[in-house]
């Protein structure tokens, strides 16, 4: 076993970086137990187990023995997943708008966005399966799919998984996915996008532009806009507001209602924070009325 930790700039309110894991004891792959956030990473042909937890400033990881190489993309995979860079500028844009200021002191030292997946390939079949459902349903669809065919390991008393390879899921008939809660146009969806991923590394998606992601993402039948602009954004990192996600919709109206006819423009105006931006939205549809 080892242990490390990593210093942070500035302190991180690791409880509301957990209310995003809306089911904490079911592989989404990620797994939260006694506030600690587990889940297996596969580095090289290496399927390593981890544990993270935040206390103040510091980020502290458990793992098997691994190479300082695995150890450094281990960090850089859950600095990007958590969003754990210095979010001054982030703080100082929000406090310039007086209702993107009350989300900052709703949810205090949230910090930047957290993604919706740690690998493309996984963030693109999770935004399918999101498709036209609530978010809570699609998390259990994503946890029948991740239980039955993520490679998984023990670690800390558990098993932890990773989420399904695109070899394995292109194998799979669509029976075999509708059996996790599927609809057929969702599996045949997923099944498509599994064989391409077998001849084009889609974590390459992280170089192109955002217009050539979108054509690239559209271009298969079952993905439009809404589930492009999920994973731009959620997935890759990507400035992009999915304004047609219902949720995002309500909150900018109930905080804009001066913008309930041009969104779009309201949008534009977070600029290179739109992604960050993004996330206190989602927080703000699903805990905000519970704070």
């Amino acid at each position: 076993m080892e242990e490390w930790g990593i210093a942070l700039k500035m302190p991180i309110n690791w409880d509301l970086k957990l209310k995003f894991f809306v089911l904490p004891s079911r592989p989404t792959p990620s797994i939260i137990f006694r506030r600690k956030w587990f889940r297996a990473l596969k580095i090289g042909d290496r399927l390593i187990p981890v544990s993270v937890e935040i206390v103040d400033k510091e980020v502290r990881v458990r793992s098997i023995r691994i190479k300082k190489k695995e150890k450094r993309k281990i960090e850089e995979l859950i600095f990007e997943y958590f969003g754990l860079g210095d979010p001054s500028s982030l703080y100082n844009f929000m406090r310039s708008d007086e209702k993107l200021s009350l989300l900052l002191k709703k949810f205090p030292n949230f910090g930047k966005g957290i993604r919706m997946s740690i690998y493309v390939f996984e963030g693109i079949v999770k935004a399918i399966i999101q498709q036209q459902i609530a978010f809570k349903v699609a998390e259990n669809i994503a946890a029948n799919l991740i239980e039955k065919y993520g490679e998984n390991i023990r670690f800390g008393g558990k098993r932890v998984f990773d989420f399904p390879t695109p070899s394995l899921l292109s194998r799979l008939s669509m029976e075999d996915l509708k059996g996790c809660g599927l609809s057929k146009r969702k599996a045949e969806v997923i099944i498509n996008v599994s064989k391409a991923a077998l001849e084009y590394d889609l974590e390459n998606l992280k170089r192109l532009k955002q217009n050539e992601v979108y054509e690239f993402l559209t271009s298969f039948k079952g993905i439009g806009r809404w589930t492009a602009e999920l994973v731009m954004s959620m997935s890759l990192g990507f400035n992009v507001i999915p304004l047609g996600d219902l949720g995002v919709r309500r909150v900018l109206t109930r905080l804009y209602p001066e913008y309930s006819n041009n969104l779009e423009i309201l949008a534009k105006k977070f600029g290179n924070f739109s992604n960050d931006i993004l996330c206190y939205l989602f927080l703000e549809d699903r805990i905000g009325e519970r704070t």
